[in-house]
């Protein structure tokens, strides 16, 4: 009976001590685990599942780098946001309030609530790309899973050039990040987080905002774990942000920036579309040898690198093929800002050359003004040859669909009440959705981001609320964030910003394959350049529901 109950004895108190460890290990816990209804703005950039810890100096020094950026969003409306700030809230959007309410609800720290009302605005918007973003990004942070972030580079403003733009840049980057997270396309199980970097409708503010992405890494000690940059979309953009992201040793890659002057601008600077140079040469063969042109009014910007580099590479294609191209200052023009009318004076110094073509290395607002100038000039003189058989040929910023009437503003209007006037539009770009039909691949050989854009972007019954078919920017936007993706999963060792460039270096070589992206192959030179990359001619022409952009020629190496 002793031994009995000596043995209960030592059981009971065995019991006791196992449930008191329990309870201490319960206690400690609910003590040590953090609470993720309530966070901090600072806490947002900690929460990185890759980080071994935070110092009070890092601390210190994200909440001064935020209170700079609050500053600066406060004034300009530019600046990083992770969704504590909104950049599109104009004209069509119908999800504004609720993605305000959760911007306030992240500066208050209240993650619930902000998740709660970004799913709303999505809902209540699907093709708000920015709300897409946002609400990815904070379902990544509730989740505790580790995460790389890429910042996007771009401008979200109301401009006539910016407008149509951003939108569309923003669709394609959410697409590629859902594909990337759902795929589990990073190595070591990290998800993608996007930062939207805008800087607006002023490019002078280009340099503010890419030194926040430096002050995140160099003084904050990149607790965001940003690896790469996207953007901008504009040449003399990424000229103003290349020094500054490259100091910080991360790859800056261009989804449309073409300008020469780009060309080994940096060892950490690469690109997904061509240069000017090889766009200037397909423009000029299709010039002379498919329009058959004879004599072409060159007309440039002097002022913006991206004009003046597809402008020399044109001039210089068309004389090497033995036709003739005029290029006078008197002839040039200013961006965005040159009107109808002072477009339809240079028409008298056309006819005096006897020009047949027009080259406008311009924007689409050029490319629509211009072609309007033309028509009304034409309506003006019915019987006039040579209005009527003048041509006009652009480069790829020219693509956008407010040739087609869409977005908002007096050059949306021209383009959608004189549907005629836009027809004498031909122009490159680096992308189009037809692409790989126009090539011979069936729909189950292509990729999976134009069923993925249909299904997020296009799902609704009634048609005004889809967006329209991905753009070039779209695709491109797409493409540039997956090839980092791409070369990230090549990284065996810390994924960082230097081991994401090294990695985007090597695409193409040795038994690395290069990256097949939906505008076609990708691999880079030493210059940062991709290599004899694929380049689409577009036209203008009447479809069954007015106007539409046709695909009718590609050149390069596609795949």
């Amino acid at each position: 009976m002793r031994e009995r109950s000596h043995r209960s004895s030592l059981l009971n108190v065995g019991i006791f001590t196992a449930v008191c460890v329990l309870l201490l290990i319960v206690f400690l816990f609910a003590i040590m685990r953090p609470v993720t209804s309530v966070v901090t703005p600072t806490d947002l950039a900690k929460q990185n599942a890759t980080a071994t810890g935070v110092s009070q100096q890092q601390t210190k020094a994200l909440d001064a780098e935020l209170t700079l950026e609050m500053q600066t969003y406060q004034k300009k409306g530019i600046g990083m946001s992770d969704g504590r700030f909104v950049f599109d809230a104009y004209e069509g959007r119908s999800d504004v309030d609720l993605k305000q309410q959760a911007a306030h609800a992240i500066q208050q720290g209240d993650m619930s609530s902000a998740v709660n009302f970004l799913t709303k605005a999505v809902s209540a918007d699907p093709t708000d790309g920015e709300a897409q973003i946002y609400n990815e990004n904070l379902h990544i942070l509730q989740s505790g899973v580790p995460y790389v972030t890429i910042v996007l580079g771009l401008a979200v403003d109301s401009s006539v050039v910016d407008f149509l733009l951003g939108r569309t840049e923003l669709q394609g980057a959410f697409l590629a990040q859902r594909e990337i997270n759902s795929g589990k396309l990073l190595p070591h199980g990290l998800q993608l987080r996007l930062l939207i970097d805008n800087s607006g409708a002023n490019d002078a503010d280009v340099a503010t905002v890419a030194q926040f992405i430096a002050n995140r890494v160099a003084k904050v000690g990149n607790l965001d774990h940003i690896i790469a940059v996207v953007g901008w979309p504009f040449s003399s953009q990424t000229i103003n942000a290349s020094d500054i992201v490259a100091s910080t040793h991360l790859p800056l890659v261009s989804e449309t920036a073409s300008s020469v002057k780009l060309s080994g601008i940096s060892p950490y600077f690469f690109r997904v579309n061509p240069p000017d140079n090889l766009q200037g040469n397909t423009l000029g063969k299709f010039a002379v040898q498919q329009l058959q042109a004879k004599t072409i009014l060159v007309m440039r910007d002097p002022t913006d690198p991206y004009s003046v580099s597809l402008a020399n590479a044109f001039t210089e294609s068309v004389w090497g093929l033995n036709a003739r191209a005029i290029s006078k200052d008197a002839d040039n023009f200013t961006e965005g800002t040159t009107t109808v009318a002072e477009y339809q004076s240079f028409l008298a110094g056309a006819r005096r050359e006897k020009v047949d073509t027009i080259f406008l290395a311009g924007l689409d607002v050029d490319a629509v003004r211009l072609a309007h100038a033309v028509g009304a000039a034409l309506r003006a003189r019915p019987y006039d040859r040579f209005l009527k058989n003048l041509k006009i040929l652009g480069g790829d910023a020219v693509d956008t669909n407010l040739l087609l009437g869409q977005g908002s503003g007096p050059d949306a209007t021209i383009a959608s009440s004189f549907p005629q006037d836009m027809r004498r539009l031909t122009f490159t770009a680096f992308a189009h959705p037809d692409e790989w039909t126009f090539l011979g691949y069936p729909k189950q050989q292509q990729p999976a981001f134009f069923a993925n854009w249909v299904s997020t972007y296009q799902s609704s019954t009634l048609a005004a609320q889809n967006a329209p078919d991905p753009s070039n920017d779209a695709i491109l936007t797409h493409d540039a964030v997956a090839v980092i993706s791409a070369a990230a999963g090549l990284v065996r060792g810390p994924l960082t910003g230097q081991a994401a460039r090294d990695a985007l270096a090597s695409l193409g070589t040795g038994n690395i394959p290069a990256f097949q992206g939906v505008s076609g192959r990708v691999l880079f030179d030493m210059e940062g350049n991709p290599i004899d990359k694929a380049i689409v001619v577009l036209q203008v022409k009447q479809g069954s529901n007015g106007n539409e952009i046709d695909l009718i020629q590609v050149a390069g190496k596609f795949e």
